[in-house]
């Protein structure tokens, strides 16, 4: 009798790559990276600075219809509701999660963008013990594409 193995082999894609997002977009794998990381404001992170509250996405322009994910992140010692609010013609799912303040975690929403739209999407932090803040960023959209950038 014949025995036949199979080989699989597994290939890995950088997470920036299969994300879509640029070379220069380094994916926050835990709260900590993406709250150690918005201090350096190269352009693709922004950080509340009085809440401590801080999101991370890639600038790159993508088409519209297509999905992007907005890290949130805030201080490894607070639970809190994170919320986004979008205006029409772009969706969010989910549109808020509860964040445990635990440093591994990251609380991800992937932003869809399906019309032409020149409009912000607010972000809403609420600590559990009280307190929190709010975020704005830019939704650009052009011809058939989109991007999201800090609010100026």
């Amino acid at each position: 009798m014949r025995i036949r193995r199979v080989v699989s082999v597994l290939v890995v894609l950088p997470l920036s790559l299969v994300a879509g997002c640029g070379a220069d977009f380094a994916v926050p794998r835990t709260a900590a990276e993406c709250y150690e990381a918005a201090p350096d404001l190269q352009g693709h992170h922004l950080s509340d600075g009085a809440s401590g509250w801080n999101v991370a996405y890639a600038e790159a322009s993508r088409q519209l219809g297509s999905a992007l994910t907005v890290y949130v992140c805030g201080p490894t010692d607070v639970a809190a509701t994170v919320s986004i609010d979008a205006p029409p013609g772009v969706e969010v799912d989910p549109d808020e999660l509860e964040v445990t303040g635990d440093p591994d975690e990251l609380a991800s929403f992937e932003v869809t963008v399906t019309d032409k739209v020149e409009d912000t999407l607010t972000l809403d932090f609420r600590n559990e013990g009280g307190g929190g803040g709010t975020m704005a960023i830019t939704i650009v959209t052009d011809d058939d594409q989109w991007s999201l950038a800090p609010q100026r």
